[in-house]
């Protein structure tokens, strides 16, 4: 961010941060990218998830167990069983289990093989805005015929200007973070991706 504020090519380093992985678990597939940008001062995250299911079975099978954590607010599996989830500081009854993810994850499971429904359920399509930090995301769902459906997440996270580590913005992604929500315009974050 400083070589960005000072008008120098940051290019080669926002290069050394972009990443991706693959795993294969006994269920599905697990495909992971991350791709930094800098637009209008801001360090901007886009985080693409990609869980390959052969089979319907599989992914409902799979949707009790599977840890997805889009940021503190939204998180799936045994990020709600762990026990200091409890104690973060936006922890609210009405987002206890079973986690608001793993019931977007579970309407999603309800007609994944439904396109027109994927396009437009109220409950699971759509752009999603955390409601204490800046992030944003959507679940998608791609049709591979014989080789499976693969369940799309893909968050948009605004990290803040990286002046320091005291930054709202950067802190709100944190568990211990204490201060006030950080709320931008909805669907802000991906526009300025």
């Amino acid at each position: 961010m400083k070589l960005h504020r000072q008008g120098l090519d940051s290019s080669k380093h926002l290069s050394h941060l972009t990443r991706s992985g693959t795993n294969r678990r006994t269920t599905y597939i697990h495909h992971w990218e991350a791709k930094p940008r800098i637009m209008d001062g801001h360090y901007l995250l886009r985080h693409q998830t990609w869980l390959l299911f052969r089979n319907l079975a599989a992914y409902e099978m799979t949707l009790e167990t599977i840890d997805l954590r889009v940021c503190t607010g939204w998180y799936s599996g045994s990020f709600y069983l762990a026990k200091w989830v409890t104690q973060h500081p936006n922890w609210r009854p009405e987002i206890a289990g079973p986690p608001r993810l793993t019931r977007m994850l579970a309407c999603r499971a309800s007609h994944l093989d439904n396109a027109e429904l994927n396009s437009s359920c109220p409950n699971c399509s759509g752009l999603t805005k955390c409601e204490y930090c800046p992030t944003e995301f959507q679940l998608d769902a791609k049709n591979f015929n014989e080789h499976g459906v693969a369940l799309v997440i893909t968050r948009w996270l605004d990290l803040g200007e990286g002046r320091n580590l005291q930054d709202d913005w950067f802190r709100s992604h944190l568990w211990c973070y204490k201060g006030p929500p950080v709320r931008p315009g909805a669907g802000s974050i991906k526009a300025a991706y």
